[in-house]
């Protein structure tokens, strides 16, 4: 068995990256912008959408910090799907629910050290 290099383990699979692209022009965003935000070519976002290669920990990262939504709560946009069980979509929401809580601790708490450096 092959061992996971730590690039490996900061791939996306290609169904998810597909899933980021989707909610991208879902929302707007052109092939040439979704690039642009990532810092990568138009051709590798077709690659992407053929599923030849995966978004990175580091694309989402990148993708987050361009659009200002928190990771968390841009991973759960993404893959919003609808729950008919009543218990799953409770864990579903109060998973949402601490998720954007931790988002926004982390924002501050971010904001709160880059004003003890100045």
């Amino acid at each position: 068995m092959k061992t996971k290099t730590r690039s490996d383990r900061r791939t996306l699979s290609s169904s998810l990256s597909c899933e980021v692209l989707k909610w991208l022009v879902g929302r707007g965003q052109s092939q040439v912008e979704i690039a642009r935000l990532l810092g990568v070519s138009e051709a590798f976002i077709s690659l992407v959408k053929s599923r030849e290669r995966s978004l990175t920990l580091d694309h989402l990262e990148a993708l987050s910090e361009g659009l200002n939504i928190p990771l968390g709560a841009m991973m759960i946009k993404v893959t919003d799907r609808e729950c008919k069980d009543p218990e799953t979509k409770a864990l579903m929401d109060a998973t949402e629910r601490l998720i954007l809580k931790a988002d926004a601790l982390s924002s501050l708490l971010k904001s709160k050290v880059k004003n003890e450096k100045k």
